[in-house]
């Protein structure tokens, strides 16, 4: 939401939200309230505009994505405002120039070494890049400018993907809640390594690594397991923490190695048609967890042999927002904090 007034301030005040204040963007002072409500929970977000008392009649509501549709007619009986709708991947990429070009430090890498976030601060010129969107699935931008970027490709093996196969195994309904059960596992029991197939240095593959990873879920596809299972059981046999006599941790940790590890790869595929070396994840499949992000990481130094790290944006969640608010909005003078 953008305000101007102490007013509003002081409405904002106790709900907890992020903000950035601009200077000089298309003539405009101002700052940007940020927050976030579940899509499943569209009626929180209209109570919330109504306690904080902001008339929108008269005024635009600027949307993207498919709320933006869905909602419409909701938004217009709820609270007397007209939806203005914004391409979607025009409004993400918008939001993510923003960030990139007008935050001081607006991006970060993550250090598996510090097991910590790596601030970077802004760049003059953070053109060309390649924007990797992972939500249920995956989209990857190509950013030659601030105005010239086309979506280039993507894959429906996603953020969706992982949680839908994970509520079918391991019986968790959210994302935090396979992020938490994933903690306290080790993939190497239900994966197969080189090091499973080869002794030594007694391989066909010249120079590779015995620690690299042959074969998500390969001991499962080979029925071996810590617990072991029954090849009298058929289908799947839930018991506590494991199912069919593999820990749930495990499973949960192996899925989120598999399609983070697919999206690396992807990723730097993208990257090495257009000669690119900036290469940004974003999305909810990130969401701030470190483990997801060391595992893209990992992924993309593997892939590129060192020479590219995985980089992720500051207020990410928030980009299509942003992008809607500064549609066809020179921020190139733009001044934040």
């Amino acid at each position: 939401i953008w305000y101007t007034s102490a007013e509003t301030e002081t409405k904002f005040s106790k709900s907890g939200h992020q903000y950035i204040k601009i200077e000089d963007v298309g003539s405009k002072n101002g700052k940007v309230a940020l927050f976030k409500f579940q899509t499943a929970k569209i009626d929180e977000l209209i109570c919330f505009i109504k306690e904080i008392q902001i008339d929108l009649r008269g005024n635009r509501l600027h949307c993207t994505g498919g709320g933006a549709h869905k909602f419409s007619d909701k938004f217009q009986s709820e609270l007397g405002v007209e939806t203005y709708k914004c391409d979607e991947m025009a409004s993400l990429q918008i939001g993510a120039n923003f960030v990139l070009s007008c935050i001081e430090m607006p991006s970060f890498t993550y250090s598996r070494d510090l097991e910590d976030k790596v601030m970077l601060h802004k760049e003059t010129n953070v053109f060309p890049f390649l924007l990797v969107n992972i939500g249920s699935g995956v989209s990857v931008l190509r950013a030659k400018s601030p105005t010239d970027f086309q979506r280039v490709g993507g894959t429906p093996l996603g953020g969706g993907t992982l949680l839908g196969i994970a509520k079918y195994l391991i019986k968790c309904e959210t994302y935090e809640e396979l992020i938490e059960i994933s903690k306290q596992g080790d993939n190497k029991n239900v994966d197969l390594y080189f090091s499973d197939f080869y002794k030594g240095d007694h391989t066909p593959f010249e120079g590779i690594d015995m620690g690299i990873l042959a074969a998500s879920f390969g001991k499962v596809a080979m029925g071996g397991s810590q617990g072991g299972e029954d090849p009298q059981v058929k289908g799947i046999v839930e018991d506590g923490d494991t199912i069919n006599g593999y820990k749930k941790a495990d499973i949960a940790k192996s899925l989120i190695n598999m399609i983070a590890y697919n999206i690396a790869q992807i990723a730097y595929l993208h990257a090495k048609l257009d000669n690119l070396n900036r290469i940004y994840f974003i999305g909810n499949f990130i969401k701030d967890y470190h483990y997801t992000m060391d595992r893209i990481d990992f992924g993309l130094n593997f892939w590129s042999k060192g020479e590219i790290q995985a980089r992720f944006i500051g207020y990410d969640g928030y980009f299509g927002a942003l992008g809607t608010l500064f549609e066809n909005v020179d921020i190139s003078q733009a001044n934040t904090t």
